[in-house]
């Protein structure tokens, strides 16, 4: 018995003290908490300076340290004005007469530019004039941080334009690196005939303004020195599939616009129809290449779509010899043609 009522004296000692403990804490955590509330009240350091006749002096700081603890101002550091200073208020008050009447002037800076002035009468108390004043700055300084607040607003809405427009550069540039090409193409070959068709291909334009283009291409058209070896029927069919490489060179650019010159190279494979041969075979098919000087106009819908406007001149580097009804012929000399092309971008 005496055992056990030496435990619970412990016992009850033991939680005396843990409560103890824990008043402790709490009033420890209520000190730091009123302690950072306090510090943050007085966000905004401020200074007076009156005139040596103003009578309202002291009752006008009282007033001012009640409305200036509720006062929270952005630091300019936060928008890269004057860093490493914290915001510091400076309000200057004197009496002066204005219409035959007293007022009391109140102006107001933050470090050095002025935030702005107030007026305000002398009519009533001492304390209803402090008062009035003191609500005059405190709607200044409030301007003020509203001010500021639109400033990072603004600040923040042209960093995400400048990084919209960014992401919409890069993706234009992108979009020019590497792009697909659908043309239709016209040629005339000056000996006579004539051949239309698609052409499909990419374009490569790098950093530099040097622009490769591979391509196949698919053409049909007429041989027409051949029309009167035909016998009264319509001139032969010409065939002609190509494999392409050309080398440009952009020499102007602004805004949506382009021009720009090219080389180009194929190599062709032909291929004859109502009997022709050639080459003094019996083959109606013969091979070919032909190199052309290109210019071309260009237009930019969005980055990667773009429109292309070509005529080009050049010639037949192998010229193939034609035979049809004893009538010979060849496919050589020069051309002349004109091409529509699409762009579109990767």
């Amino acid at each position: 018995m005496l055992l056990s009522a030496g435990f619970a004296e412990q016992y009850g000692r033991g939680r005396a003290l843990i409560a103890c403990v824990k008043r402790l804490i709490f009033l420890a955590g209520v000190c730091l908490t009123l302690t950072f509330t306090l510090s943050a009240l007085a966000e905004v350091p401020w200074q007076l300076s009156v005139s040596s006749d103003l009578n309202y002096a002291a009752g006008l700081r009282h007033a001012l340290e009640i409305e200036m603890r509720e006062l929270s101002l952005v630091n300019r550091e936060e928008y890269g004005l004057a860093v490493g200073k914290k915001p510091e208020i400076f309000i200057a008050a004197r009496e002066l007469e204005q219409n035959a009447t007293q007022v009391l002037e109140l102006r107001v800076w933050e470090r050095g530019i002025s935030v702005g002035t107030r007026r305000v009468a002398l009519s009533g108390g001492s304390r209803l004039v402090t008062r009035r004043a003191a609500l005059a700055v405190s709607e200044l300084v409030r301007n003020l941080n509203q001010r500021r607040k639109r400033e990072l607003r603004l600040e923040a809405q042209a960093e995400e334009a400048a990084e919209a427009l960014r992401v919409v550069a890069l993706a234009a540039e992108k979009s020019k690196q590497l792009q697909l090409v659908a043309r239709t193409e016209a040629t005339s070959y000056t000996r006579g005939g004539w051949s239309v068709g698609p052409v499909l291909g990419v374009s490569i334009l790098r950093h530099v303004p040097v622009q490769i283009d591979l391509a196949f291409s698919w053409q049909a058209g007429r041989l027409t020195q051949l029309r009167e070896a035909s016998l009264g029927q319509t001139a032969p069919n010409l065939t002609i599939i190509e494999a392409r490489f050309g080398l440009g060179w952009n020499f102007y650019e602004s805004g949506p616009w382009r021009a720009s010159s090219s080389l180009k190279m194929t190599y062709s494979v032909a291929s004859m129809g109502s009997g022709v041969m050639t080459d003094a075979t019996d083959s109606p098919s013969s091979w070919t290449s032909r190199a052309s000087g290109e210019v071309s106009l260009s237009y930019a819908w969005q980055p990667a779509l773009r429109t292309e406007l070509s005529f080009f001149g050049g010639g037949l580097l192998r010229p193939i010899e034609l035979s049809l009804n004893g009538v010979n012929e060849s496919l050589s000399g020069g051309l002349v043609g004109g091409a529509v092309s699409l762009y579109f971008g990767l």
